[in-house]
């Protein structure tokens, strides 16, 4: 199953619901991402029972062993009569002050001045230590500061006192989930549907729970309970498409996405699912309908104009495909968007100059978004300018630390500026925001080989492997391992299989090629080689050994011709190798050549200046 992005569950969350003054107050309904959702009055109150402070306050242990009991099924758990007004009553004249404060509190908050929300919160909770609204309150502005540990302990403290606050329960459980902690967050969400079974958000929020932790059959299961509460919302509709989506039931996705349009026909993200999946099925002529009928719904949306521009892209209308990146960014002028799609479409036809344009156009417009500094650095490493592709992806990354695409292909600019360490460092970065980046396991992997960490480089393929089976960079490098390890046999069967997995993978190729030589099939290594250059032509190893290969063979003029692509390959150089180069191409005969590589060499690192004049004389009196 393939899960892209994080979950995002709710936006705002639940102050004041629960708290009641004197008068009784207002209690939010629960929001699904909207910014805000409109209150609704109190028209009951369940009779809570009084409870006594400890010695130590309000106990998190009590409430999380509470709720674990609750999901083992140990307690029975009673509806709450009207589980969203439910409200917990003031028993002192503390309590009482509380009340009246959270309600001048919740204005505050609202208009997003924190500061001093937290200022009025902190003592209130000292002075009324077992009123539950305050701690919840203090839970909300503690997440909305960015102190979500904090807030988390606050809403425990909350459930402690009073464990049927449905309103700390529910921002619990939306606390949990923006920590991606989405099993404690399913604890609490399975708690808040025994609360009360009617609400269908619960179920909505407990299907996507089930959705990132890839278990599709509970997914499916909350997502039909919700539908049978609210028929007509488009939400669940498009939830349970996307998850039969990602589990590749097509027909059924195709079919979901269409009822979440019939009841809200701008639900942005049920468009473009749609269209993919019409992709998905080789229905081309509706996905593009669909895509243009977005245009129309939404036409002010950059996105949906890019989403065309990328379709049309496909179908081989470069120009048409320019014109919907240039609408895109004509629709929000301020909009940075269309300029970085528009950018992605020349950087890949290679229009260098073009594609850094757009992205520093799209840079100007929103200069802390990571995207067009991301972008910048690809199309460096596309021009293999990797000393200026660093200088962008970190900026990139300082831009959006927590995303892991970013440090991989840093990690990969610094591997061919050089900088090993550094590249490591990104790679562990890498694996550690995203465990399951396999990717970022094998280039990893790679990196510790190099530094000669044989041992940790394995370890690091094999989880890659583990990943994803069918990963030939993966297979690659598990294979490089038992090459080392003199496990020739199973390191080509590795190879085989990643080629067999996806034939255009070069090193593969290459590596493949160094097995059948150590075998001593010079023919198959020969062809392995060539099939390598071919598909890498920009790395220097193919080149060297091809150059080997036909060293053996006597085939001077094919040996020179594959180290002058050798000496001029972007990608692996080094000064050594390049002075070696120099020496074979001088013995063949081809002094110029020589004289670049050994140029080369000394541009890559001058104090080698001494070596690089003596190298051939040196050698030659060997």
């Amino acid at each position: 199953m393939n899960f892209p992005g994080r979950l995002y569950l709710l936006s705002v969350i639940l102050l004041l619901g629960g708290c009641a003054s004197s008068g009784g107050e207002n209690s939010p309904s629960v929001s699904t991402g909207d910014k805000s959702e409109a209150s609704k009055p109190v028209e009951k109150t369940e009779k809570t029972e009084e409870k006594e402070s400890s010695a130590g306050g309000p106990s998190v242990e009590a409430a999380q062993n509470f709720l674990k009991t609750v999901q083992a099924g140990l307690v029975t758990v009673e509806p709450l009569k009207d589980a969203e007004h439910y409200v917990v009553t003031p028993h002192d004249e503390n309590e009482k002050k509380a009340a009246l404060t959270l309600k001048k509190l919740k204005d505050i908050a609202e208009g997003g001045k924190m500061e001093p929300a937290l200022k009025m919160v902190q003592p209130l909770v000292k002075d009324a230590p077992n009123y539950a609204p305050g701690w919840n309150a203090l839970g909300v502005v503690y997440d909305a500061i960015g102190r979500t540990k904090e807030a988390e302990r606050a809403y425990l403290k909350a459930i402690s006192l009073d464990n049927r606050y449905y309103t700390a329960v529910l921002n619990l459980g939306v606390n949990y989930a923006n920590q991606d902690r989405f099993v404690d967050s399913l604890r609490v969400f399975d708690y808040v549907t025994k609360l009360n079974p009617e609400f269908y958000k619960g179920w909505l929020i407990k299907g996507r729970l089930y959705t990132e932790l890839e278990k599709p059959r509970e997914a499916i299961a909350c997502f039909d309970t919700a539908l049978s509460l609210a028929p007509k919302e488009a939400e669940i509709w498009y939830r349970r498409g996307y998850l039969y989506h990602c589990i590749r039931r097509f027909a059924e996705a195709e079919s979901d996405y269409h009822e979440a349009l019939k009841y809200n026909p701008k639900h942005r993200l049920a468009l473009r699912h749609l269209a993919v999946v019409q992709k998905n099925q080789n229905k081309f002529a509706e996905a593009e309908k669909t895509l243009v009928l977005a245009t129309r719904v939404l036409p002010d949306d950059p996105s949906v104009w890019t989403e065309l521009g990328y379709f049309v892209q496909q179908k081989g209308d470069k120009k048409k495909a320019v014109q919907y990146f240039r609408k895109a960014s004509s629709v929000r002028p301020d909009e940075p968007l269309g300029l970085v799609e528009e950018g992605i479409f020349y950087r890949r036809q290679g229009k260098f100059k073009e594609a850094r344009e757009a992205f520093m156009k799209a840079r100007k417009l929103k200069p802390t978004w990571f995207r067009p500094w991301y972008q910048l650095g690809q199309t460096a490493l596309d021009e293999f300018k990797f000393d200026e592709a660093v200088r962008y992806l970190l900026t990139a990354a300082r831009y959006d630390p927590e995303n892991d695409s970013v440090y991989n292909t840093l990690g990969c600019a610094l591997a061919y500026a050089g900088q090993t360490e550094e590249s490591e460092k990104a790679f562990r970065k890498v694996v550690e925001i995203n465990p399951k980046h396999d990717q970022g396991w094998c280039n990893l992997a790679e990196t510790l080989r190099d530094m000669g960490k044989k041992d940790e480089a394995k370890e690091c393929a094999i989880k890659a492997l583990r990943l994803n089976p069918r990963s030939p960079a993966a297979l690659n490098i598990v294979a490089l391992t038992d090459i080392e390890s003199n496990k020739i046999a199973q390191a080509k069967k590795l190879l085989e299989k990643a080629i067999s997995i996806d034939p255009s993978y070069g090193y593969a190729w290459l590596n493949l090629g160094v097995v059948e030589m150590g075998q001593g099939d010079i023919a198959s290594a020969e062809q392995c080689f060539r099939k390598s250059t071919k598909l890498e032509p920009n790395d220097v190893t193919g080149w060297s050994n091809l150059a080997q290969i036909l060293h053996i063979k006597g085939d001077k003029k094919g040996e020179a011709e594959a180290l002058k692509m050798a000496v001029t390959a972007k990608r692996g150089n080094r000064p050594e190798e390049l002075y070696r180069m120099a020496y074979s191409l001088e013995s063949l005969g081809h002094k110029k050549d020589a004289s670049i590589a050994r140029k080369s060499g000394l541009d890559m690192d001058p104090t080698e200046a001494d070596v690089l004049m003596n190298v051939p004389y040196l050698m030659e009196k060997q």
